[in-house]
């Protein structure tokens, strides 16, 4: 499955894991609706987020909150492997009473890796869900245990820019142009792209593409047909939907619904 596997259990279906070893994957700057946590296994890799650099050693935690932009990408695409923990934050809201852990952070230690490995096993076993959802707990309580030392993703959001993404969310299928952002907003479009930029880490446009690619994997779980996605989603043709998906997620949409049959 081009070094890429998917691990879902529909007794808990707020979480999915994706482990990876491949010479392949790489990913354009992208953000998840979940909560996910990274464990790089093998090798190291080039974490971006929020317009910040950072190298991820073997055996670290990389936890990135939901709608945060980022790219992690091996400095050695031959030595490289990795598990992805996906958590649906409104799972999380009801477990864990601290709160969420805010921010994107790289954690080191015998005992993050220690959680995170038996998280993912027990994800990937064929046990009990009580056991799952129990070893995902115990993770989270952890990392949320650590909260204070989370890192701001830095600066609020404006009125004007709170509008531009609240727009870009509930449009993101529609022939959005930098008129109709500045119409709702108030900005020029000179600013919206300057500040949109400087708050996210990446222009509208490629938010909006994010979007779309969200929409994409959500119906490509109800095994609609291909074509279709492609069409709803906003592409102009499979191909560039192909494309995009692959860019964004790390394997080709037939692989990512095959996943999920």
């Amino acid at each position: 499955m081009d070094g890429i596997t998917y691990y879902r259990d529909a007794d808990v279906p707020f979480f999915e894991l994706k482990a990876g070893s491949t010479d392949q994957l790489s990913y354009k700057k992208h953000y998840h609706e979940d909560f996910s946590v990274g464990l790089v296994e093998k090798g190291a890799s080039r974490l971006w987020h929020e317009g910040r650099q950072a190298e991820v050693l073997p055996d670290s935690l990389v936890v990135i909150p939901p709608g945060v932009f980022h790219a992690c990408n091996p400095r050695d695409r031959a030595h490289w492997q990795f598990k992805m923990l996906f958590v649906a934050p409104a799972w999380l809201d009801s477990v864990v009473p601290k709160g969420r852990p805010g921010g994107v952070r790289c954690l080191h230690g015998r005992a993050y890796e220690r959680l995170m490995s038996q998280a993912a096993y027990c994800l990937m076993d064929s046990g009990a869900p009580l056991a799952k959802e129990s070893c995902v707990l115990a993770l989270f309580a952890a990392l949320c245990g650590a909260r204070d030392r989370w890192t701001d993703g830095g600066g609020g959001e404006s009125a004007g820019l709170r509008q531009v993404r609240e727009y870009l969310e509930a449009h993101f299928l529609d022939r959005i142009t930098l008129a109709s952002l500045e119409a709702v907003s108030g900005l020029s479009k000179y600013y919206i792209v300057k500040l949109f930029k400087k708050k996210y880490g990446v222009p509208p446009h490629v938010y909006q593409t994010m979007l779309r690619v969200n929409f994409a994997e959500k119906e490509l779980r109800r095994q609609r047909d291909l074509a279709a996605v492609a069409q709803d989603a906003g592409f102009y043709d499979q191909s560039h939907f192909t494309k995009t998906f692959r860019s964004h997620v790390g394997v080709t949409p037939e692989v990512y619904q095959r996943a999920h049959s």
